[in-house]
């Protein structure tokens, strides 16, 4: 077991010129790549330690550095925070095209409110760093930050060099394979999006698809096979049990598209009262260490003075937050029109996001930050705003905006928060200067906010079917278009569909309470139920396959021996994550340049052997390269 902290050198290279530019880098294509992902699938990876092991290699082939490991650690720190404010923003401001209230991504607005909100979310954790990461909490166990600090130690080290050569090595070739992936598939027409297939059984027909985006089956490795188990189950069961409570003889010409409009229409409501009965249970979970949580930051932890001053000055702090806070509310009193209105954003922005973000450290702390359930904490977000704003009488469009804004804001407040949290967990471990790691999230949030609208912009007017459309279904931005319109009276909800969701939950939560008393490891989750719920099936499979490439690596291994053996898959679905990400980015901006797709296989029987066999192919790359040598 390593040490817990190693002593900082007083003369050693950290916030080096070369790290300050890498991180810009690195911190915009996480926040780029996570936009897509995020679009499409409704969840993100953490870049924590993807972009540590780049650093590494980078910094390696360079030398010249009198502590790499310090360096590369502030690039992580900033890459992470893109990759957060991506999860912050996407979550989230594509519903205001699907209210109906804006018709593009405002520069202006998504900056605001991104880099804002963001810098908040940064000075929130100064004080609570001191109650989080010095003072030792047994409970707070760090897995990430203890995780992201093993690989650097073992890069600067040279005893794994898996850790730093061989991991930068799966990096680069996985976004290769993404990349090409992704090149015959929406550039080439050489590889169908999607496989599927209608099924008829007496009058009723089913549809059985899957989508061929590897990005989809490396988010199933690395979230692993509890989580995709449940995802993929709640969706498979919702779209096989649809065709019974569709009133209409169907036949294959129209089963499709009857199926897809039962789905939108009202079976995807469920998962909307599941997800809403998550939020209230995360809440419920933390509601004593969230309590612990916001009264130990009014006292004085116990903390060296060298500790203590190497935080950001108190009036950089002041500074700033007088700055992030004013302009916030400019931007707030800009959209709404009114001083009060925007007043009233503020100050339930400021509530929201402190007292959220203590929470949110808090698991970060327990589970790490891959694991926190962020669309709980936003639905609770949702709640709390809406009805503040319904209670003062607010209850036109301009309130479902300004609900919208406050939730975005929030939510990348405490999102940042968390993710600073993790990375300053990183950097005590390391012996890092707590200030410099800080200036590094203040640069990662300022680099990833500045290119969150335009590549926004650049998905939904040159994808077809834009955001919301079947590619980017954005799935956590409509749900909270859904929860915020039905609160303001804006959309007819099936309040039914959601109450019986919300009864499902409360079975599957006493389900839990059953498989802990037994003793049974497997966890039933409710967020991931309900987000396989309002999923499509072609979406949730493919995690399914990823997770069990995983789970064949670590079948009957030792607990403590998982993430060694998955290391090397890990590396490798992150660089599959990014590469088809970044080329998907690519291809958007052809197709603003008017370059269209070459379909070089139009016979739909050959394209879909064509398509299966090159995606049965990959993955048997994928198991081949993820595979450890000793297994």
């Amino acid at each position: 077991m390593m040490n817990q902290t190693l002593k900082s050198q007083e003369n050693a290279s950290e916030m080096t010129p070369r790290a300050i530019l890498l991180s810009i880098v690195l911190a915009a294509l996480m926040g780029a790549s996570n936009v897509y992902l995020g679009l499409k699938l409704g969840m993100t990876v953490s870049a924590s330690i993807p972009a540590a092991v780049v650093a590494m290699m980078i910094f390696r082939f360079l030398k010249k550095s009198s502590n790499p490991i310090l360096e590369s650690n502030l690039v992580q720190t900033a890459a992470s925070a893109g990759e957060s404010m991506a999860a912050g923003v996407l979550f989230t401001t594509p519903a205001l095209l699907m209210m109906g209230v804006r018709d593009h991504f405002a520069y202006f607005e998504i900056t605001a409110v991104s880099l804002c909100s963001g810098l908040l979310g940064v000075l929130f954790m100064v004080p609570m760093r001191r109650v989080f990461i010095t003072t030792q909490n047994k409970e707070l166990k760090f897995p990430e930050a203890l995780a992201c600090a093993a690989v650097l130690k073992a890069g600067e080290e040279g005893d794994n060099k898996d850790s730093s050569e061989g991991g930068g090595k799966q990096i680069v070739s996985g976004m290769l394979v993404g990349a090409f992936f992704k090149l015959f598939t929406s550039l080439l027409g050489i590889i169908n999006h999607s496989i599927s297939r209608v099924f008829t059984f007496g009058s009723k027909s089913f549809l059985l698809s899957f989508d061929t985006s590897l990005a989809i089956v490396a988010v199933g490795y690395i979230v692993g096979w509890n989580v995709s188990v449940l995802m993929a189950a709640s969706s498979a069961l919702t779209w096989l049990t649809m065709p019974f409570f569709i009133d209409q003889t169907m036949n294959s010409s129209n089963a499709v598209d009857l199926i897809f409009a039962y789905w939108a229409s009202t079976a995807r409501y469920l998962g909307v009262g599941i997800m809403i009965v998550g939020g209230v249970e995360c809440m419920f979970k933390v509601r004593s260490s969230l309590l612990e949580a916001v009264k130990s930051i009014f006292v004085k932890a116990s903390s060296d003075d060298d500790q203590k001053s190497q935080d950001l000055s108190t009036k950089t702090i002041l500074a700033v937050f007088s700055i992030a806070v004013v302009c916030l509310f400019l931007f707030f009193k800009t959209v709404v029109g009114t001083y009060g209105l925007g007043a009233l954003m503020i100050v339930l922005t400021l509530i929201l996001a402190f007292f959220f973000t203590a929470a949110f450290c808090y698991i970060a702390g327990l589970i790490g930050m891959s694991n926190s359930p962020l669309s709980g904490i936003m639905i609770s977000c949702i709640l709390i705003a809406g009805a503040a704003l319904t209670a003062l009488g607010y209850g036109n469009e301009l309130a479902m905006t300004a609900c919208l804004l406050v939730v975005t804001a929030s939510g990348c407040s405490l999102v940042i928060a968390g993710d600073a949290c993790n990375d300053l967990k990183t950097g005590y471990i390391l012996g890092a200067s707590p200030w410099k790691q800080q200036l590094s999230q203040l640069i990662g949030v300022l680099a990833s906010s500045l290119i969150m609208a335009p590549v926004l912009n650049l998905l939904h007017n040159n994808t077809p079917g834009g955001i919301g459309g079947q590619e980017l279904a954005a799935p956590q931005a409509n749900l909270i278009a859904s929860l915020i319109s039905g609160i303001f009276g804006k959309a007819d909800i099936p309040l039914d569909v959601v109450a019986w969701g919300a009864v499902l939950a409360v079975v599957l939560m006493a389900l839990e309470w059953f498989f802990q008393r037994v003793k049974i490891s497997f966890r039933i989750m409710l967020m991931p139920v309900g987000l396989g719920v309002y999923l499509p099936l072609e979406l949730t499979l493919p995690l399914l396959f990823g997770s069990m490439l995983s789970l064949m690596i670590i079948y009957r291994k030792r607990e403590d021996e998982h993430e060694a053996l998955t290391h090397k898959g890990t590396m490798f679905s992150s660089g599959l994550i990014a590469g088809e990400s970044l080329l998907g980015l690519f291809i958007a901006g052809l197709s603003a340049l008017s370059f269209t797709r070459v379909d070089l296989v139009t016979n739909p029987i050959i394209a879909a052997i064509v398509s299966l066999g090159f995606y049965l192919g990959f993955i048997l790359l994928f198991r081949k390269i993820s595979k450890p040598k000793n297994t």
